[in-house]
């Protein structure tokens, strides 16, 4: 929240959140279901199809930090243990942004180093610049989530990290934090976002009537889906959800794809990552030596300074100080089925 305002205005914007995470009342896209299995995995085939590979180059981190946000696992199994010590971090340079994406790997983790960044270079550039650390675990590290989004971080269980759910997630991040100069929040939670739902009959997915949070990351990779092939590619109904999937495309379209689609272009901006911690200590480590560091003193930190302010000319989006970590709902696979792909065998590695 902002600080100083009114208590008008606190009791608006805490409604506000309220109903964000409050279930909607509207009815899902049917026939068909745009979760449904076939329909979506073919979304997932046509995603992997359009969006071009980006090459890519990565550095190690040294093993005794990781990001603060990986220190523990939301909705981890009872059977799996998660150590810090097998999670080890690179910052991952793609050729469309000066800036590195900082990305963590669980040793147990069934996607390789080189999996991880040629499916995570096929993502908008829109997405990744907005995404400040990455964590890939074991699929069975996880009870029934294929992944969660922390804030402007995301984990995923190994065989869901593809586009789709990626992208799903990477609208948690956009939502936090690219509106951050209009909104206090997310902007899902703004009468913007819900003036323009309003004026729809329908959201895309029976998991976007989870709350307003989710919606606005359903609607998002569909909108992703939307400029790239059309969403009547997919179902006939694109009329009722109209408003909702034209304002992502409008407000976020040259965030996603800065050049446009289908040439993509470069980023633009880059959030930073965020805080580091020392495995042995627990402690945070303070950067604010970085320009000592960088400037060939003791270099064997340099790692931890990936976001160099102005690299290519490509500003850095700060984090705030009082950003909230807790993921939203995450991705269940029970349900619809939609996330249940592999399950049904229909995913690569699903056997």
């Amino acid at each position: 929240m902002r600080s100083h305002t009114s208590f008008a205005g606190f009791v608006a914007a805490l409604s506000l959140a309220c109903s964000a995470v409050a279930e909607l009342s509207k009815p899902h896209l049917t026939n068909p279901e745009l979760r449904n299995a076939d329909v979506w995995w073919r979304q997932a085939r046509d995603m992997e199809a359009d969006l071009p590979e980006h090459s890519y180059r990565s550095d190690d981190w040294d093993n005794n930090y990781i990001p603060e946000v990986f220190l523990s696992l939301y909705y981890q199994s009872a059977s799996f243990n998660y150590s810090i010590w097998d999670v080890e971090t690179k910052n991952v340079y793609f050729s469309d942004c000066p800036h590195p994406n900082v990305v963590s790997r669980h040793r147990g983790s069934q996607k390789s180093w080189d999996d991880v960044f040629r499916a995570f270079s096929k993502s908008p550039v829109g997405i990744r610049a907005h995404m400040s650390n990455l964590l890939i675990i074991p699929d069975e590290a996880l009870v029934n989530v294929a992944g969660y989004a922390p804030a402007t971080a995301a984990v995923f269980v190994s065989q869901y990290f593809h586009l789709p759910v990626m992208i799903h997630e990477g609208f948690h991040g956009l939502d936090v934090i690219a509106f951050r100069d209009k909104v206090a929040g997310r902007y899902s939670e703004w009468s913007t976002w819900w003036s323009v739902y309003d004026k729809d009959s329908h959201v895309v997915t029976d998991y976007a009537r989870t709350n307003q949070i989710e919606n606005f990351a359903e609607t998002g990779h569909w909108a992703v889906a939307d400029m790239t092939r059309g969403l009547a590619n997919y179902t006939t109904h694109r009329a009722q959800v109209a408003n909702q999937l034209d304002h992502v495309r409008a407000r976020l379209g040259a965030v996603l794809f800065p050049g446009g689609w289908p040439s993509g272009g470069a980023c633009t901006r880059k959030v930073a990552a965020g805080p580091i911690v020392d495995k042995r200590t627990l402690a945070r480590l303070d950067l604010a030596g970085g320009s000592h560091i960088m400037g060939g003193g003791d270099r064997g930190l340099e790692w931890a300074f990936g976001n160099r302010a102005g690299a290519g000319g490509v500003p850095i989006i700060e984090l705030p100080e009082d950003l909230d970590w807790t993921p939203p709902e995450p991705v269940l696979l029970s349900g619809g089925g939609a996330y249940n792909l592999a399950v049904q065998g229909v995913l690569p590695g699903s056997v």
